[in-house]
């Protein structure tokens, strides 16, 4: 049996399906445009950092801190993005590599400056000498004051002792 009321339902219903339809695809367009805009934002070559600065280095050299941001920025994300954007550069995670890589760095941080500059700020370890091991009975402390090496009481203290070290695996002391 026919029914104007449910004609009116099923005209309704059809009305609400294509405007949902059109609401999805223009919700997915919308989304389309800003993650390619974001990539392509992300790939302009300004976007880019360019100018390091480091500062505060006093025994480490500064193509080494050098080398290894360059390191940490090569190569991108998801083959798209790359990792030297000033957009997803991460300065905490930075400065935290650069401590853990060069042992004579004791504390790093790292600020992006926009539109494309990165400031490192460097505070190196106060070295009181570097402790070198060698076979358990041959031990010595190399004082970076001093530039002679202190043996364990038990040997002599001559040019010939030192010369008798092998060269160890060596460890800094501050």
């Amino acid at each position: 049996m026919y029914t104007p009321t449910l004609e009116k339902k099923t005209r309704a219903y059809a009305a609400r399906k294509r405007r949902r339809g059109l609401y999805a695809a223009l919700t997915g367009m919308v989304f389309v445009v800003f993650v390619g805009g974001g990539i392509v934002a992300a790939r302009h070559p300004s976007a880019r950092l360019s100018e390091i600065t480091i500062s505060g280095l006093e025994a480490v050299s500064e193509q080494s801190v050098r080398d290894a941001v360059a390191r940490e920025l090569a190569g991108s994300y998801a083959f798209v993005i790359p990792r030297g954007s000033f957009f997803l550069a991460r300065p905490r995670a930075l400065a935290a590599m650069l401590e853990r890589e060069i042992p004579r760095i004791k504390t790093a941080s790292a600020v992006k400056e926009f539109p494309d500059a990165l400031r490192i700020s460097v505070v190196e370890r106060a070295l009181w000498g570097i402790a070198c091991g060698g076979a358990s009975s041959e031990f010595g402390v190399r004082s970076s004051e001093q530039e002679q090496i202190i043996l364990d009481p038990f040997r002599s203290r001559s040019s010939e002792a030192s010369s008798q070290l092998p060269t160890p695996s060596c460890a800094y002391i501050d």
